[in-house]
């Protein structure tokens, strides 16, 4: 009797320790697909053409997102400080690329090229670009986003953007963008590079 109570007690008591929450702390959630949220961004930065460029009549996005790194360190030595939350946000969404999907909503039509091809592009020079222009006549480029970081609130977020439009033809930069009234808007140009 003695022993089937003391079984009986040992295997309550780990029980009891398996319902109780940890004390450890939880790691941070993966992030592995695009949120919405980045579609609605990146949608607004094409549809305000925060670089600048002609865009032609539709519009071809890279289906890889291109983690800009190295941008974004560079735009932190500069004079300006976004948030740390931004910050430790956009590293953690690019720790790789990822792919972009149909779920961008612009003003005009788009495709998504594969990195194969946008590699082929690059590869070749201006012979690449002809193939290009022969490809996607109604497009003046190629757009290149990073995944965004978003804060909490997801009212702010740090993006990197590049346009390739040619072999001497390229803008981008790390922006800081602001959601106000529903829409995404550039609240600060971090850092522009521009060819």
């Amino acid at each position: 009797m003695f022993r089937f109570l003391l079984l009986t007690l040992i295997i309550c008591t780990l029980s009891a320790c398996n319902l109780a929450p940890s004390s450890l702390p939880q790691p941070t959630p993966l992030v592995t697909e695009v949120d919405p949220e980045e579609y609605a961004l990146f949608s607004a930065m094409i549809d305000q053409n925060v670089t600048g460029y002609t865009l032609g009549e539709s519009v071809v996005i890279l289906e890889q997102s291109k983690p800009h790194i190295d941008s974004l360190e560079f735009a932190l030595e500069g004079p300006f400080e976004p948030p740390e939350e931004l910050v430790e946000a956009y590293r953690l969404r690019n720790d790789q690329p990822y792919t972009l999907g149909q779920s961008f909503t612009l003003k005009q039509a788009y495709k998504l090229m594969p990195q194969s091809e946008y590699d082929g592009l690059l590869g070749t020079g201006s012979a690449g670009w002809e193939d290009f222009e022969t490809k996607y006549p109604q497009a003046g480029g190629v757009f290149l986003f990073s995944r965004a970081g978003l804060n909490a609130a997801r009212d702010e977020a740090l993006v990197s953007i590049g346009y390739y439009c040619g072999s001497l033809c390229t803008k981008g930069g790390v922006f800081l963008m602001v959601k106000e009234d529903g829409v995404w808007k550039v609240k600060q140009e971090l850092v522009t590079w521009e060819a």
